[in-house]
């Protein structure tokens, strides 16, 4: 037989209970936040990343456009930024120069910076300096060293 004392759980083991439960639960609501947090940034560098093919393009064609030009001896320098991906979320800064030694002007660096807006200012996303061949003008070349088209 039971006494009546005995019986159930008492008020201070049920808050006790109750606190152990909102604590476990904080740390795992916490652990899923920062899960978020890293899935959107892993996103956003996959963003940039696709982006980057374009980007290098677009750099490319003025680099060779600047070579086109008849900047000095082949070389060439510039600097700028553009929207990217159709939408005027994502930017792409950059500067460009020619590779020492490289008297044909065929070669540059760029470095390609892509910044995207985030709270509080803007994120970015540095990939530093990229090797850039551009196309050869190989008519440009044969004049050059014959003096008259091929």
């Amino acid at each position: 037989m039971t006494r009546r004392g005995e019986k159930g759980f008492t008020l201070v083991e049920i808050l006790v209970a109750m606190g152990l439960l909102v604590i476990g639960m904080s740390g795992v609501i916490a652990l899923f936040s920062g899960a978020l947090d890293l899935e959107a940034e892993a996103a956003e560098r996959m963003d940039a990343a696709l982006l980057l093919p374009e980007a290098v393009e677009r750099i490319s064609n003025e680099a060779a456009a600047r070579v086109a030009s008849g900047s000095k001896g082949g070389k060439s320098r510039g600097d700028g930024e553009f929207g990217l991906g159709g939408s005027n979320r994502w930017k792409c800064r950059y500067l460009f120069e020619s590779v020492p030694g490289d008297d044909a002007g065929r070669e540059v660096l760029a470095r390609v910076t892509l910044v995207v807006p985030a709270p509080g200012g803007e994120r970015t996303y540095e990939f530093g300096y990229l090797p850039i061949a551009l196309p050869s003008d190989n008519q440009a070349i044969l004049r050059g060293r014959t003096g008259r088209p091929q």
